[in-house]
């Protein structure tokens, strides 16, 4: 008898986050998103991605679209802002 193939995205799905968050959070994981002083994340002249919970991009299936260069900036913004809280934690 075979097993099904199961599918591998999405890797775990929202209700498995709520029972894993709480235990990494316990353990000291700390959570950054992109505050909202990220000028970027108000762009309303294109769609893109990007959100309060982190830097994110819009692909086709295909893999013909590339980030845009507001989602870019939103990435390297997150990219710091968690690199100068790190620094501020651990020295």
């Amino acid at each position: 008898m075979r097993l099904p193939q199961q599918r591998l995205w999405p890797p775990l799905a929202a209700a498995d986050w709520y029972l894993i968050l709480p235990r990494l959070l316990h353990q000291g994981m700390i959570v950054h998103g992109v505050p909202y002083s990220c000028q970027e994340l108000l762009n309303m002249d294109e769609i893109s991605g990007g959100t309060p919970y982190g830097a994110s991009t819009l692909a086709k299936g295909d893999g013909s679209r590339t980030p845009s260069a507001n989602e870019l900036a939103i990435a390297r913004f997150q990219g710091r802002h968690v690199a100068e809280i790190s620094k501020k934690l651990f020295g």
